[in-house]
């Protein structure tokens, strides 16, 4: 901000001293999204529209893929799920299909989960 502003005086503000401000929080920094955070309340002194600080790299957790069932689903007392509501989905979109509506599975509202099929 300092180096790209278009008002070389920030707005009348001592840009060393909103450093010196903020940097006394940095030891409290401990992933990307804390110094975006940190940034943007700086940035954010300068009372100025459309000024923006992105993310840039940040860790990204490993994630399994699974799919979703496109069902609502309600926690029964018994411990097991229960099927509230079926979704119609998108059947013409692979993307978007509901895989309990799939023919052969007679799954119906009011059914439970009772355990789990995994396909590799």
């Amino acid at each position: 901000m300092r180096d790209f502003f278009y008002d070389p005086g920030m707005h009348g503000l001592d840009w060393k001293k909103i450093h010196d401000k903020y940097s006394v929080l940095l030891p409290y920094v401990n992933h990307r999204n804390d110094l975006t955070y940190l940034l943007g309340e700086m940035m954010a002194e300068l009372s100025v529209g459309h000024a923006y600080i992105n993310n840039g790299e940040r860790p990204q957790p490993e994630r399994i893929q699974t799919g979703l069932l496109g069902a609502k689903l309600s926690k029964d007392p018994s411990g097991f799920a229960r099927i509230d509501k079926i979704l119609e989905g998108a059947n013409w979109n692979t993307a978007l299909v509901s895989p309990l509506k799939e023919i052969g599975l007679n799954v119906n509202p009011g059914d439970f989960i009772t355990g789990l099929m995994v396909f590799l």
